[in-house]
């Protein structure tokens, strides 16, 4: 064997040493045939062999990759005499090989086995086409993330639903900017997030999707429940008005605005400390501050019944007089 010092010091040996061995002894037995294989098949054949990886062992026992290519040496007859290799160590490229494999493969994990829908697409301008996508998928449009992968929006989605998704997401990744939107599909609701990655020349697309259907149900439910509540209070024959924790006023239907001399729009954010209300105690003299039904309320916090009070308005010649109750309601 005759080498430089690079090649003595990557192996452990000295020049002597190196002298005695020949690359069966430097190569761990799994090797030995993959080796011979190469020999028989490409370099004797051909004179030289392409650049492949294998492994050597050093003289402590240890083994480590390298990158060669073996060139065969013949003598002035043109008999093979022996062979010569360049040979690179490459276990730094290896591990970064392996750290790159262990994080897309992770990525590749999470966004499959994600509980949400989650994908990443490469879109040009004339298509979107799946890179990556969550299993969960099979769950909205029959078909398995891992079986989406190299499809188009055309072969998972209907015409005009298809369309539609190109054109987010060639907005998002021709425009760099990020797209929050609400969609419905067969009958369920859903808000996505889209946002571009640029990666070397590849134009690609990140996306989650998350279900919101029953959150959407239970806002439909409490918006109607609302409306029933509003619709009860605006017909009962007595006036009410809300409170918020700084007295202001929050909700008033008609009857309380007919009763008090303003208008709805005119009563919201008044609070008790507005000087324009004028309260008058069973007896005609001026009722208190601290005894205004709702600052009653707020300093006790219980309710009471039947507070006689009367109501000075600018616009009529006597007071008028209620019997007022209040309760506090804590959220």
């Amino acid at each position: 064997v005759d080498c430089n010092r690079l090649y003595q010091d990557m192996l452990g040996y000295t020049d002597e040493e190196l002298q005695t061995l020949t690359y069966v002894d430097l190569t761990p037995p799994e090797w030995h045939a993959v080796e011979a294989r190469i020999v028989e098949e490409e370099i004797l054949p051909k004179g030289f062999s392409p650049v492949y990886e294998m492994a050597y062992r050093r003289k402590d026992g240890t083994t480590f990759p390298v990158e060669l290519r073996t060139f065969l040496l013949r003598g002035e007859d043109g008999v093979p005499m022996g062979m010569w290799a360049l040979v690179r160590e490459i276990t730094e490229r290896k591990r970064n090989e392996e750290e790159l494999r262990a994080t897309t493969e992770l990525l590749s994990l999470f966004i499959r086995h994600s509980p949400i829908y989650a994908y990443i697409k490469e879109v040009t301008s004339s298509q979107s086409r799946v890179v990556h996508a969550s299993e969960n998928f099979q769950q909205m449009i029959g078909i398995a993330g891992s079986a989406m992968t190299g499809k188009s929006m055309e072969e998972l989605y209907p015409p005009e639903m298809a369309a539609k998704i190109h054109a987010d997401d060639w907005a998002v990744v021709s425009g760099g900017s990020v797209l929050e939107l609400e969609e419905t599909f067969e009958g369920r609701s859903y808000t996505t997030i889209k946002f571009p990655i640029i990666q070397g020349g590849k134009t690609l697309l990140a996306g989650f999707t998350i279900d919101i259907t029953e959150r959407k149900q239970m806002e439909d439910a409490l918006r109607s429940s609302e409306e029933r509540f509003r619709a009860l209070v605006e017909h009962l024959a007595a006036g009410i008005v809300v409170h918020g924790s700084d007295t202001s006023i929050q909700f008033a239907n008609t009857p309380a605005s007919s009763i008090l001399g303003l208008s709805q729009d005119q009563m919201l954010g008044k609070t008790a400390m507005d000087p324009r209300w004028s309260f008058l105690r069973e007896d005609g003299s001026p009722l208190l501050l601290e005894a205004f039904p709702v600052l009653r309320v707020l300093a006790s916090g219980h309710p009471f019944t039947n507070q006689v009070l009367g109501i000075s308005r600018p616009d009529l010649p006597e007071p008028v007089w209620v019997a007022c109750n209040g309760y506090p309601v804590k959220n």
